[in-house]
This record gives C-alpha cells, sequence and structure tokens, in this order.
C-alpha cells in the first residue's frame, strides 16, 4: 500500500517544515476557514447538491488560503480545477461526490476513475501531441495532483505521476488525441486502458500518495499538520520555503513581557533600546525604581541601573522555571504536580521568593505546607537560584506588593473581564498562556491554543533586555548553523588530522580512513573532545550552543557516538541539527521521546546529557564584556543540558553544578597593561621587531593611525 499520512509526508518533504510551530493567529485563521469548508460540505451533501456545487465550495475554501492576486483558482478547460502561479498551472484537481465511492480513491486502492482523469489531464498540460511523436511541454511546472471528495483528500507529487505516465501511457495518449485508435473521441474507453496498464505496473503498490480525512484532522491538536499541507511551501513546493522559522521573536509575547517588567522599547537611529516606562503604574520596574529612589535615595542612574539588575534577574528565574516546567511535563504528562507557577500555588510575592530559594534553590528543603505543594519538583543545582550580591544589598522579590495593574491593550490574557489584575496574577497568567515546552509532544502534537516559546527563543529575548542600553544585535539561527557547520566541522578535521597525521579534507574522508574497530572509534571520539572552541564576543551563547549540537550531530555521523556507560554505538537513532536543534529521530522519522520507563530511551537521555556535559565542560569556551551577557551564556548551556535530564528511580537525577568556561572580560587586550595613548607592553621593555612590524600593520588595516 502506497498510500500515507500528512505527517508521514511532511517529515520526507523536509523535518525543519514538520517541526515548526505554526503562529496561533494564522492557525485560528485557518480553523475557521477549514470549519465553514466542512459545514458547507456538509450542507450540500445533505441537499444531493451536484458535483459543480462541491467543487465550486471547494474552490472558495482554496482561495481564502491562496488569496494573493498571483494566484488564480478556477476550472481550466475540461479540468475541474487548477491552482494557477503568475498564470501557469501547478496544481491540478479532480473533484467526486462523496456518493460516487467506486471512483474515488481509497487509502488502499488508487487504480480507480479519479486518477485515470488526473493522469489524462496530467497529460493534456504536459505533452505536445502536433508532431510526428509525443513530446514533453517546455516550461510546464505542475507540482502537484490532487483528488478530492470534499471530504477525504488525496495529493500525489507530480514527479510521481510522471513516471507514471512517460512511455505506455504518454504514446497511448499521442494515439487517442490523435485518431490513431479505434474509440477515438471516448475517454471512458481511454480510461479503461489506462486501468488495464496501471494493474499490469502495480500501481496501487507503486505509486504513492497523501491520503487524509478532513475530520481527522479538526481537532486542535492535529490541526496545525493540516495547515501546512495546504500551504504553498508543501502544496505547491515553493521554491522560497516556507518564510517561518522556529526562533523568531514572538513580537506580542515579547511587548507583553516588557509591558509586566514595566519596561519599553525607544527607537534609536540604528537600533532600540529599552528604558523604563513610568506610566505603567505597579510593574515590577515601577515598583523596585520607587523604593530605590525614595526610601534608599539613589541618584537617577543608580536607580535605573539597579532596576534594570534586579528585574531582569528576577524575569530570567521565572523564564527558566517555565522551561524546567515543560520539561518535567513533557517527562511526565500534564499533571498538576509538575506546574510550578501556578495562581493555586503561589499566591503572593513572598510564596515566589521561597519558590526560589527554598524550593528550586534547596537539596534538603523544610517540611511544611507550602514546600509540599511541590514535593515532585526537583532541586536546581543551578546558582541561578542563589541571591545575587545586588539583592542581598538591595531588596528580593518579596519587597513587590501584589497591586492592582491595568492589563495591556489587546492582552494574551484577555480583556473581557476586569481591566486590571494584581500585578503577579497577571504574571503568571500571562505566561502560562504559552507553552514553554521545546519539543512536539509524545504523540506528534503540540499543546492546543498556546504559541510556543522556546529556548532559543528565550535567548533572543535575554539578548534584547541584555542590550537595553545599547541595543542587540541577534544573528539569525540559519547563519549561526552554516557558520557552525563550516567551522566546527574544521576545527574537527583539522584536529584529527594533526594528530592521525592525515590529510582529509571532509567528515566523508575522515570516516573512510577511520578503522573499523571499537578502539578506533573511541580514539576519533576522544580527539573531537579535545577540540576548542571560543567565542570571543559571546553574548548570550547563541553560536556556542549551536556548537554544542553541531559537535554530537559530527560524533553521529562519524560512527563514534557511544553510549553512556557501555562499549558500544548509538545505533538506533540518526542525529542532525535541525533549524539550528539537536534532533533525534529513528529510521522512520519519527523524533525522539525520552520514556523514562524504556530502557533504550533511558539509555539515550542518558547518553545525550553526558555528552552535553563533556562537551560543555571540555570543549566550549567564551569571553564578553557584559558580565549579564556571560551569566545569560551560562544559563542557555544549562538549558541545553536540562533538556536531557533524566530520571532514575522514579527520581530526576540533580543537575550538575557543571564548570562552565565563560568568563567576563576583554578578550583582546584582557592581559596586557593597556591605556589609551600608552604603548602596548610593558614599560622599559621594547617590543620584538617582528611584533611591532604586526602592530603597526594591524594598525595601518584597522585604525589608520602612524606607526609606533
Amino acid at each position: 500500500m502506497a498510500a500515507i499520512t500528512i505527517e508521514e509526508a511532511l517529515k520526507k518533504f523536509d523535518r525543519r517544515f514538520y517541526s515548526y510551530h505554526v503562529n496561533q493567529d494564522r492557525l485560528s485563521i485557518f480553523s475557521e476557514n477549514v470549519k465553514r469548508y466542512v459545514d458547507m460540505t456538509i450542507k450540500a451533501i445533505h441537499e444531493n447538491e451536484s458535483e459543480e456545487h462541491l467543487k465550486n465550495i471547494t474552490n472558495s475554501f482554496l482561495k481564502a488560503i491562496y488569496s494573493a492576486e498571483r494566484y488564480e483558482i478556477n476550472t481550466d478547460k475540461r479540468i475541474d480545477s487548477t491552482i494557477k502561479v503568475d498564470g501557469k498551472v501547478q496544481a491540478i484537481i479532480e473533484t467526486k461526490k462523496p456518493t460516487n465511492k467506486s471512483e474515488m480513491v481509497t487509502e488502499n486502492k488508487i487504480n480507480v476513475k479519479a486518477l485515470h482523469e488526473i493522469l489524462f489531464y496530467y497529460m493534456v498540460e504536459t505533452r505536445d501531441v502536433t508532431g510526428s511523436k509525443v513530446k514533453r511541454l517546455l516550461n510546464t511546472e505542475i507540482r502537484r495532483c490532487i483528488i478530492t471528495n470534499t471530504q477525504t483528500w488525496v495529493i500525489i507529487d507530480a514527479n510521481e505521476i510522471e513516471k507514471v505516465v512517460d512511455g505506455y501511457l504518454e504514446k497511448l495518449f499521442y494515439k487517442y488525441q490523435n485518431h490513431q485508435l479505434i474509440y477515438s473521441n471516448n475517454t471512458d474507453k481511454f480510461y479503461e486502458d489506462t486501468k488495464q496498464y496501471l494493474e499490469t505496473i502495480g500501481v496501487n503498490d507503486r505509486l504513492p500518495y497523501i491520503f487524509f480525512t478532513i475530520s481527522d484532522y479538526r481537532p486542535v491538536k492535529k490541526m496545525q499538520y493540516l495547515y501546512k499541507v495546504f500551504q504553498k511551501t508543501f502544496l505547491l513546493k515553493d521554491s522560497s520555503r516556507y518564510n517561518e522559522s522556529t526562533h523568531v521573536l514572538n513580537d506580542k509575547f515579547y511587548q507583553e513581557l516588557l509591558y509586566l517588567m514595566g519596561l519599553k522599547e525607544k527607537s534609536g537611529k540604528s537600533n532600540k533600546t529599552i528604558e523604563i516606562d513610568h506610566t505603567i503604574s505597579n510593574s515590577l520596574a515601577n515598583q523596585v525604581y520607587s523604593i530605590l529612589k525614595n526610601d534608599k535615595e539613589y541618584d537617577e542612574i543608580s536607580c535605573i541601573e539597579k532596576t534594570f539588575e534586579l528585574v531582569i534577574i528576577w524575569m530570567n528565574r521565572l523564564l527558566f522555571i517555565k522551561l524546567f516546567e515543560g520539561q518535567l511535563i513533557t517527562f511526565n504528562g500534564d499533571e498538576k504536580a509538575y506546574h510550578i507557577l501556578d495562581s493555586d500555588k503561589i499566591i503572593d510575592f513572598q510564596n515566589l521568593q521561597d519558590l526560589f530559594f527554598e524550593v528550586l534553590g534547596k537539596k534538603e528543603r523544610d517540611d511544611n505546607d507550602f514546600i509540599k505543594k511541590f514535593e515532585k519538583i526537583p532541586y536546581l543545582n543551578s546558582s541561578l537560584f542563589e541571591r545575587y550580591d545586588i539583592e542581598k544589598q538591595e531588596l528580593n522579590i518579596n519587597a513587590m506588593k501584589n497591586e492592582m495593574v491595568a492589563k495591556k491593550k489587546n492582552s494574551v490574557v484577555g480583556t473581557k473581564t476586569n481591566t486590571e489584575i494584581p500585578i503577579l496574577d497577571y504574571l503568571i497568567a500571562f505566561l502560562n498562556s504559552y507553552s514553554f515546552s521545546s519539543e512536539i509532544s509524545k504523540n506528534d502534537t503540540v499543546i492546543a491554543g498556546r504559541d510556543i516559546i522556546d529556548a532559543s527563543v528565550l535567548g533572543l529575548i535575554f539578548e534584547k533586555l541584555n542590550g537595553y542600553r545599547d541595543g542587540s544585535f541577534y544573528t539569525p539561527s540559519v547563519i549561526t548553523e552554516y557558520m557552525c557547520m563550516k567551522s566546527v566541522e574544521k576545527a574537527v578535521i583539522d584536529h584529527i588530522n594533526i594528530e592521525k597525521h592525515w590529510n582529509c579534507k571532509d567528515l566523508f574522508e575522515i570516516k573512510a580512513n577511520m578503522g573499523m574497530t571499537l578502539a578506533d572509534a573511541k580514539e576519533i571520539n576522544r580527539l573531537i573532545n579535545e577540540v576548542k572552541i571560543c567565542d570571543i564576543s559571546v553574548g548570550s551563547g547563541h553560536f556556542l550552543v549551536s556548537a554544542l549540537n553541531r559537535i554530537i550531530a559530527i560524533k553521529k555521523q562519524l560512527g563514534v557516538l557511544f553510549k553512556h556507560g557501555k562499549d558500544e554505538l548509538l545505533t538506533e537513532y540518526d542525529i542532525d541539527v535541525i533549524d539550528d536543534i539537536l534532533s533525534v529521530y529513528d529510521g522512520q522519522g519519527k523524533s525522539f521521546h525520552y520514556d523514562k520507563n524504556n530502557v533504550l530511551s533511558q539509555l539515550v537521555q542518558e547518553t545525550l546529557f553526558n555528552e552535553k556535559r563533556t562537551i560543555i565542560e571540555n570543549c566550549l569556551f567564551g569571553v564578553d564584556l557584559n558580565s549579564k551577557a556571560v551569566a545569560i551564556c551560562q544559563l542557555r548551556l544549562w538549558i541545553e543540558l536540562l533538556k536531557n535530564a533524566y530520571y532514575k528511580n522514579e527520581v530526576m537525577e540533580t543537575l550538575p553544578n557543571i564548570d562552565i568556561n565563560i568568563k567576563s572580560g576583554n578578550s583582546l587586550i584582557n592581559k596586557l597593561n593597556f591605556a589609551i595613548g600608552s604603548k602596548i607592553g610593558q614599560g622599559g621593555v621594547e617590543l620584538e621587531k617582528n611584533t611591532q612590524k604586526l602592530i603597526n600593520q594591524y594598525k595601518k588595516l584597522v585604525y589608520c593611525i602612524i606607526e609606533i
């Protein structure tokens, strides 16, 4: 049987496209279109409307998706419907009545009249029969052939259709069109000959096609796949690919997050900076600023700097907690016991402070009613949940009052009820309106009705917040992924070549030169672990996170990734970097999901965790002038480790407080006694002539100033 599901087709087409999370607003609009289409078709079927009527309903449904002027959806000669782009046919559609079951494709049978008609129309569009023999028309752009009875849909790749018609059928079509057959002008006879030929080639098993029923994909959790299959990226195989990314900033989330923090963006000449918005009464920044200004009597600059530092620290913790909560729910199911930021558990800012330091930041916890609410929440061995110096010196989050704050216009928590809400309640409701799980769930579904905010998106938000004064510059994932692929692979190849005295040009040659024994694989694994990668302006750590994923993917590509604690290679899963994310999937393309009750799944999770730990501790280094950026980079690497945290004996293993080699400082002149206007080097010590020459060349190239 050649029929496949939408999910299988999307994975085969492009795993990036399959994995990206659809914008919730777009999905809602599409869902309404689907509902309208289904309601209209049900009514038409009940009233026994004609096939022509059903065709028009289907065309209206598609026109709502392809609404731009360059698209035209209508009948075309004898073809029921076509989708034209800039005047060229790119999809052929054959519509059947649901009651006409004998002519409609099923999940087990495709050799029916609907297919015969599609093949005929395809050849009408793609074959020149005016000469002495059949020829393929130039500049035809048909991408898909579609068959539907409005309830069931069949989508066939035009390349597969071409394989079927090439040869015998196109020659038969040539004879038919040139009246060389005894039944010329009788398409039913042509379809009968087509059917017999298709039987001989075993078309039911040979021709792959997507088969689905719209009603099966109407539940919210599966609607995203229906959305994707009707998008131009898939349906028309648009060469520009999809313009959505898993890691773009969700501006609605970001703007409301700023609002709750009491901040706002301000446009500058070349970028955007962030400042305190004093018009938002009782926001976090508003309360902190008032305490520092009125109670502690700091000057204006100190008030602003300290306000930003405190509010960002608190928000970093809250966002990390949501990521952690998302992982716990992914591992254990959506049970209330694994919900951390819950308005039933956190009722005031003292509770929030206790959550930080008495629950998440304390291994041996006290025994009281509040702590018991979090008995299934593991201890987090992270400095993020230790008091920062500024908290010790100035104030903690329990100094905040749960006062009323006005809801932001078009707030995600809704504005139909109260226009004001206590700030803590607002903050929790806001964060709980989004899904912070970085993966599609175990059943390849997403949490219904909520946009996804993953670790990569939070990295972008962290970067923007920490660059509040001067603005921030974030490298898109596609660029970082490409840079890492090129630079990390080169670093690995160069190091192995040096140590093994090889002259390999790429990873394929490395693999070809390797021996076949486990000892050979262990040696290459060891050499990869010796590679050092340093980002001298590390920012939020985006490049190092990409490098971490790339190194693991390289190990798998070379066949040197060992199962943790075993002399056995990991062969059950493939690993690749897709959309700047480490993707693990089996031979059928199904994504890996950690199941603590499955032996292999447990071992894979432990392997990924310990590989990441080894690489973070031994291979990744970073420096940045901004100490806050360093803290965020450390946090992001720790989050990558968190993704593969695992359970043992029903208890999550405590995450190690790993030694992360990310430091604050000036990577260019940190070891020099440098002062503007002074010579480079120690006083009384002359530089070597070669060193002096290099410095002069550097100055000429970069600064264009006189020689020293």
